[in-house]
């Protein structure tokens, strides 16, 4: 398959292949195989942006599909270090953080998010950390009792999933 050159559209199919294999249950080794096929695509895009695009889906595939979370959590680490005036790797490592159920990742993504200032940015994202941390804290209740409030502007069905996934907890 041929690949776009653009690294947000590259990103974007991967998003989708992760989450297909996130949800599959028979069809895991044909998408492996080309989220792998992603990552190397990404890889030959030369500019900044495919860098960072590129470590965000090493460390996401890390983390999903192999189950490394050491070696996930050191590739995220390093392209927010890199990457210091995207937001970009900080949200990656909220999201990881979350699936990981590690109040200290978000909480170290968190901080930095706020420290760098990005404005609006992710701030969507920022506001589900600060929700998962709570949970994960066990004030799961008070977590759900916030979404309507701090996550108003987004669809009501995506909030309602929101309030599902803050529950299982």
């Amino acid at each position: 398959m041929i690949f776009p050159s653009n690294p947000i559209s590259v990103l974007a199919y991967f998003e989708v292949l992760l989450n297909k294999y996130k949800i599959s249950m028979g069809d895991r080794p044909s998408l492996s195989a080309e989220m792998d096929a992603t990552l190397v695509s990404i890889s030959r895009i030369s500019s900044e942006k495919g860098q960072e695009v590129q470590a965000c889906m090493r460390a996401r595939h890390e983390y999903y599909v192999k189950g490394d979370e050491a070696t996930a959590t050191a590739i995220i680490n390093d392209a927010i270090e890199f990457f210091k005036g995207s937001p970009y790797p900080l949200l990656a490592k909220m999201e990881l953080g979350t699936s990981m159920r590690s109040v200290d990742m978000i909480n170290e993504a968190i901080v930095l998010f706020d420290s760098r200032r990005f404005d609006e940015q992710g701030a969507t994202e920022r506001k589900k950390a600060e929700l998962f941390r709570i949970a994960l804290a066990g004030q799961v209740v008070r977590a759900i009792g916030m979404v309507d409030r701090e996550l108003r502007y987004i669809n009501p069905i995506a909030r309602e999933r929101f309030k599902q996934r803050l529950g299982s907890l």
